[in-house]
């Protein structure tokens, strides 16, 4: 599939597209009685100048004259992505962009246990500090995020198809509420 340049060149290396707003904003967490981003409050200076230092390396976008200026087809992308590591997330983030926003072919986006999506990951960091022993939530992790939200109805020309095998989950309740899925859908 060619490439529409217009939305090309929007998605970072964490996934972030300029176009959407905060992926993960400062809220309060009722459980843990805290702000999900105190634990900034706990780093000192060198980490902090580290800190920085890879955001601004994380905002980095394929569309730089360095990178892939103007690719030809999703192709092109995928390999840059699997020839660069580093822009692997943003080289899937710039595919599903362009999947989502043509009229070209018909785009099916098929999620299979859903619910296990909303587990705490494998991943440690003690900036999650609380009843889940220091895991991050699948939320917070670039490539659960791209998938996890409930868009389909964003493809111009397709679905999303997504399903459930269990409604218990790990200290929660699973139910479409959650996942801001409309009542009466479910």
């Amino acid at each position: 599939m060619k490439v529409d340049l217009e939305r090309y060149g929007k998605v970072d290396q964490t996934g972030f597209h300029s176009d959407n707003g905060e992926p993960c904003p400062r809220v309060w967490d009722d459980r843990r009685k805290t702000w999900s981003d105190d634990w900034k409050q706990f780093i000192g200076d060198f980490e902090k100048k580290l800190n920085d230092q890879k955001i601004t390396e994380y905002k980095q976008v394929m569309s730089t004259e360095k990178n892939l200026p103007e690719p030809k087809t999703l192709s092109e992308i995928a390999q840059f992505g699997i020839d660069n590591p580093q822009f692997s997330t943003n080289a899937i983030g710039e595919i599903m962009d362009q999947l989502y926003n043509q009229e070209e072919k018909k785009v099916l986006v098929a999620i299979d246990q859903y619910n296990d999506w909303f587990r705490p990951s494998e991943f440690r960091s003690f900036r999650y500090a609380n009843e889940n022993r220091y895991y991050i939530p699948p939320y917070d992790l670039s490539l659960v995020r791209m998938f996890i939200n409930f868009d389909g109805h964003f493809i111009k020309n397709g679905f999303k198809l997504m399903t459930s095998s269990s409604e218990d989950l790990f200290a929660s309740q699973f139910d479409h509420t959650q996942i801001g899925f409309p009542t009466g859908f479910h």
